[in-house]
């Protein structure tokens, strides 16, 4: 993980943030044949799996009232899971060719984003923006490699990659009314492409707020979202396949 950022110029700075993670578990076990009627055989299992992401966002200000966030973002998911195995007649040490089966799957992201803060004056203030996001689903991919290798069930890579784009604009408007009363209005645009279908959603947001006394505050909202992506897993423990 590592975060920098740098000034550009007297209305420019630019950030820079990465991170990447993997985690991994895995089995190796040699079990020797103690009687004619049994074989040797070797096994291993290796699940991995990992996070990366970067993001680049450029801070611009326009003027003493308004300044804007340009992002480029890039996140990718990936779990791989490999299992092999030998086998060897008592007595032999000639464990022939290997068996293997390899299960990948993953989700990449690419993000492009702009918002902008406008302070209207001491009492007035908008937020607005926009983003698109490409999303790459590869759904599972299934390699066979070993005896009998010609049954494969490995499919194309163009087969297993799905493809979504999500597009999202909103506004909002923060309003004070004195000191003690605050109001933040506003909605949310957003446009969902997948398989050739559309799904669109509006999304209303409500804040209201009033302060009581130096310590206390009493806020009441309203919120609609509409989540495109779900995860799947299955009843039982949590994996790192669960997508």
């Amino acid at each position: 993980y590592g975060k920098v950022n740098t000034l550009l110029n007297a209305k420019q700075r630019l950030y820079l943030t990465v991170y990447a993670g993997r985690d991994r578990i895995f089995i190796n076990s040699n079990n020797k044949a103690v009687n004619p009627s049994e074989y040797s055989s070797k096994f291993l299992s290796n699940i991995a799996w990992g996070n990366q992401m970067a993001s680049i966002r450029l801070n611009h200000v326009f003027s003493s009232k308004m300044f804007g966030n340009t992002t480029l973002a890039f996140t990718r998911y990936a779990y791989n899971n490999n299992v092999s195995g030998q086998q060897a007649p008592y007595g032999s040490n000639d464990y022939g060719e290997k068996t293997r089966i390899q299960f990948t799957s993953g989700v990449t992201d690419l993000l492009v984003k702009q918002d902008f803060f406008l302070q209207v004056n001491e009492r007035h203030s908008l937020q607005f923006g926009a983003n698109v996001i490409l999303h790459q689903f590869n759904q599972g991919k299934i390699k066979y490699t070993g005896p009998n290798a010609g049954t494969s069930i490995e499919g194309s890579q163009r087969e297993n990659n799905l493809l979504g784009f999500e597009n999202v604009a909103y506004v909002e408007d923060n309003i004070k009314l004195g000191e003690k009363t605050g109001f933040s209005v506003g909605v949310h645009l957003s446009n969902y492409n997948i398989q050739r279908k559309s799904f669109y959603s509006v999304q209303p947001r409500l804040l209201a707020r009033r302060k009581l006394g130096r310590r206390s505050v009493v806020k009441g909202s309203f919120v609609t979202m509409k989540q495109y992506t779900h995860l799947l897993s299955s009843n039982g423990a949590g994996l790192p396949s669960d997508l």
